[in-house]
């Protein structure tokens, strides 16, 4: 007998259960957007901009969750622009699009630190 038969002769099969599984819906946090926004103005700016967020449906919810890829970051600048200005006053409108767009600029440039 060799030694990879005796091991298998001593496993023995254990009890299996069920693992349950989580479908996980696009968060605000998981986009560009709201990591930048969080980390500046979690209190002020960020809950109303995840307010307008929340109400988007899953398929633009789904895909803010990626970065742009070069060349796509004036489109996404001007989708937040136009999808801001309607539904925030005017003082948290320009806060918001300054944190987006100044992250933009840090992302395109590629200063990260």
């Amino acid at each position: 007998m060799n030694v990879f038969s005796s091991i298998m002769n001593r496993i023995k099969p254990k009890k299996t259960c069920t693992i349950p599984c989580y479908e996980v819906n696009a968060g605000f946090l998981g986009s560009v957007e709201g990591c930048c926004l969080y980390a500046v103005s979690r209190n002020d700016v960020y809950p109303t901009v995840k307010a307008v967020f929340d109400t988007m449906s899953p398929a633009t919810r789904h895909a803010l969750l990626f970065s742009p890829k070069s060349g796509e970051w004036l489109e996404r600048a001007k989708f937040w622009r136009d999808t801001l200005r309607s539904a925030l006053p005017d003082q948290q409108y320009y806060a918001a699009m300054s944190i987006i767009l100044k992250w933009y600029i840090r992302c395109v440039k590629g200063v990260y630190a």
